[in-house]
């Protein structure tokens, strides 16, 4: 005989464990008053509940982060070229 634990949850039981399947994510800036806006919308797209409108792939969120670091936290030296493949979207 199955127990309960052997079913596979049900929608409403995973809401209710993990609310942020059902409820938007927190802005960042709610938590981080100095994060610059431009940050916070690239962590926003990375939480969006509809995987289309996340960040198809690394290089893609590695483009959108690439201007906004600077200084210490860049992420590769000024002169380096940064070659996009072919077969990739960045939005």
């Amino acid at each position: 005989m199955a127990s309960p634990s052997d079913r596979p949850p049900t929608t409403g039981e995973l809401e209710q464990k993990f609310p942020q399947l059902r409820l938007p994510p927190v802005p960042p800036r709610e938590h981080l008053a100095h994060l610059q806006p431009e940050v916070e919308q690239v962590i926003l797209r990375c939480l969006h509940p509809d995987p289309g409108q996340r960040f198809q792939t690394v290089s893609g969120l590695l483009a959108a982060l690439a201007p906004l670091l600077r200084g210490r936290y860049r992420l590769w030296p000024e002169a380096a070229p940064i070659e996009r493949r072919a077969d990739t979207v960045s939005r």
